[in-house]
């Protein structure tokens, strides 16, 4: 990438929730950003990247929840995730290209956080955790075909504190093309959540797995699409209750300036 270029970015997320074997909840996640390059020298270079859309629909015994940052909303468990509309992060690099720092408006603290309360789920340190994983992926050194690198994560999400091992396989390179296939282990320790005056115990294990294609010559991520599995089990009164998630993520890029 070069400074001043401009790169759109579409994110689509589903995931579907079932306990004890009966499907529950279902939820659709779309995200419409662009990134700039703003600054460029030998030693680092920063990334501005603003959020431009966000829709969300989730349906489960509760009910349903629909939101769209372009429409209004009353709902006032839905209403602050278009607080996160036109505001800008920055994502830092290393003259390799390593990922180094992400600063949004705000980093949240972790607190106590019920699972309806869809709005606190998404807050400036869940996107700018999002960020941080779309971005660091990068080897920060020269790779050859079937040559493979890891990263490690952690990140904590209201009070989910989920660990990542990821492994990346640079599988071929054709046509100034890119293609890396991505493995991740995904351990979520104990974790403690409230629901009313119900304190729920949720402890989770996973796997993820994609294919991702770069361009070699800019470094920019052309599309991403994996799955990820995670089983757990949440533990309330004594009682343990097996969950699955499933969940399909796709994105694409390109330079719209």
């Amino acid at each position: 990438m070069k400074t001043n270029d401009v790169y759109s970015y579409i994110v689509r997320q589903t995931q579907d929730i079932t306990t004890m074997g009966v499907a529950n909840a279902k939820q659709n996640l779309s995200i419409d950003l662009k990134y700039q390059m703003i600054d460029e020298d030998d030693s680092s270079k920063k990334l501005k990247v603003t959020f431009e859309h966000i829709s969300l629909k989730s349906t489960s015994l509760a009910g349903e929840m629909d939101y769209d940052s372009d429409q209004p909303s009353n709902n006032s468990l839905l209403k602050s995730l278009g607080e996160i509309i036109n505001k800008e992060y920055f994502v830092y690099f290393n003259n390799n290209g390593l990922l180094t720092q992400v600063i949004g408006p705000e980093r949240t603290k972790k607190n106590n956080i019920s699972p309806n309360d869809i709005a606190r789920l998404f807050n400036d340190s869940t996107f700018a955790t999002m960020l941080e994983n779309t971005f660091d992926i990068y080897p920060g050194k020269p790779i050859r075909v079937n040559e493979k690198w890891n990263t490690k994560s952690s990140a904590t999400v209201s009070n989910f504190e989920i660990q990542k091992d990821n492994t990346y396989i640079l599988k071929s390179v054709e046509l100034g093309v890119a293609t890396i296939s991505a493995s991740s282990l995904l351990n979520m320790p104990s974790s403690t959540i409230y629901q009313g005056k119900y304190k729920l115990q949720i402890e989770m294990k996973g796997t993820q797995v994609g294919i991702i294609k770069m361009d070699i010559e800019s470094g920019v991520i052309i599309s991403v699409n994996s799955t990820q599995k995670i089983d757990g089990k949440i533990n309330s009164m004594g009682q343990d209750l097996p969950m699955t998630i499933s969940s399909e993520f796709n994105s694409s890029s390109k330079k719209i300036q």
